[in-house]
């Protein structure tokens, strides 16, 4: 009897696995914003070597099918060919599960009798709700509502001489947005030891709470804590000046976790209770 209780409790220790882990430090986004939109301009003035030539008001159809699939650095705060005529950008607060300050800038030159006709066009969206499966956060066939207003730039060479001149034009647009982001994944594994880092983002754990230490925050930032299946089990903003953070052990179970913090992930272990 002595022996058998003795294999009971030897079977219940329970054994601190150490965690490895693959990590990508980088994310895709696939992005496509397409329809078509009713626009009309107003009236024009072109300046030509004989002098201004004023043009009418015209209206016309607006289509628009534009598609980009990329992969970036991870962040949170996403900007894609940031200072050019053809910008994305928008940011992913994880907390609330929204894509925010989704802005869209467009340039789009074409042909127009002699001369070159550059029309520069700027989405911006509300604040839109996305669904989250596994690391994958998606948007699909989101209508967008409401007008926006496009720059339009003529240059010509004609026979005569230079002519240029700009507008503005108005637009009551169709379209809808597809929007998906691919967070990066962890995969992990159960080894018998790690090797040292060289980490700002430490995490040190007792019985009571797991404490994260990092450098001082200077703008807000997730930490976020996953499972070994790459769950995200809990997700903390960091405000500006913050540099440590404490868990209560209450809120997770005796187990193996990731913490991803400003592109930098640590390991740890919950003891049982």
């Amino acid at each position: 009897m002595i022996k058998a209780f003795s294999l009971v409790l030897i079977s219940s220790v329970f054994i601190a696995p150490r965690c490895s882990f693959a990590q990508s430090d980088s994310m895709s986004v696939q992005f496509a914003l397409n329809g078509d939109a009713i626009y009309w301009n107003f009236e024009t003035t072109i300046q030509s070597p004989q002098g201004p030539v004023v043009g009418s008001y015209h209206s016309g159809n607006l289509g628009m099918d534009l598609q980009l699939t990329k992969t970036i650095a991870n962040t949170n705060t996403v900007c894609i060919d940031c200072g050019t005529p053809n910008e994305l950008s928008f940011t992913v607060d994880t907390v609330a599960k929204m894509y925010k300050g989704l802005d869209i800038k467009y340039q789009m030159p074409e042909s127009q009798g002699q001369g070159i006709l550059v029309s520069q066009y700027e989405i911006t969206f509300a604040d839109i709700p996305y669904t989250q499966q596994g690391s994958k956060l998606s948007l699909q066939g989101i209508p967008y509502k409401g007008s926006f207003t496009g720059n339009v730039m003529y240059e010509a060479s004609t026979p005569n001489g230079e002519e240029q001149g700009s507008w503005s034009s108005n637009s009551s647009p169709n379209f809808t947005l597809d929007l998906d982001v691919t967070l990066p994944t962890v995969s992990a594994g159960v080894q018998s030891s790690s090797g040292p880092t060289n980490s700002t983002f430490q995490v040190r754990t007792n019985d009571a709470s797991v404490q994260f230490e990092f450098a001082a925050v200077e703008q807000p930032v997730d930490l976020t804590i996953l499972d070994l299946l790459g769950r995200v089990v809990i997700t903390r903003l960091l405000t500006s000046g913050e540099n440590s953070l404490q868990i209560p052990n209450a809120m997770l179970p005796p187990g193996c976790y990731f913490a991803r913090h400003a592109g930098e992930v640590a390991k740890f272990v919950v003891p049982p209770r």
